[in-house]
């Protein structure tokens, strides 16, 4: 009767052990790569909901005494960024996602007004743009009704 494992058999199993794992490290960075732009385009749309929210409320934002009357969500081709603001309180939030996404659309600018959140684009018709990882072949698109000014992912 022998007492332990031969060597082959410890090599077997060392074996599948780190075959194991390679496959799913590369699974596991993958569904990183996805869940990060997932939630970046998610943000995006919430940006939009965002100020449509603020406009329909007329919040008061920062120090000002007065309340905000237009909402903006502009985003610069140049450097890549999404801002909100507000006429009277200025930059509300800043979001900054060139490591993650890259997007196909020159800039643009989306308003709100208060009180009832009525809102334009810059070309008065749907604002549609795609939106494409930095890291993968990932892609959505996110359209901006002009009708309403609610903001979707196209699917």
């Amino acid at each position: 009767m022998r007492n332990g494992f031969t060597l082959i058999e410890l090599l077997i199993v060392v074996t599948i052990i780190g075959l194991t794992a390679t496959f799913s490290f590369k699974a596991w960075s993958a569904h990183s790569v996805k869940v990060e732009f997932d939630s970046a385009v998610n943000e995006i749309v919430a940006v939009f909901q965002e100020a449509r929210a603020y406009a329909m409320k007329n919040v008061q934002i920062g120090e000002s005494s007065e309340e905000n009357s237009v909402y903006r969500v502009e985003f610069e081709e140049a450097s890549g960024e999404i801002s909100l603001s507000g006429d009277v309180s200025g930059e509300i939030f800043h979001y900054d996602w060139n490591d993650v996404l890259e997007f196909d659309s020159a800039n643009w600018s989306v308003t709100y007004t208060a009180p009832y959140a009525d809102f334009a684009t810059d070309t008065s018709a749907d604002l549609e743009f795609t939106l494409t990882s930095t890291r993968s072949d990932l892609s959505e698109t996110i359209i901006v009704r002009a009708s309403s000014g609610i903001a979707e992912i196209v699917r």
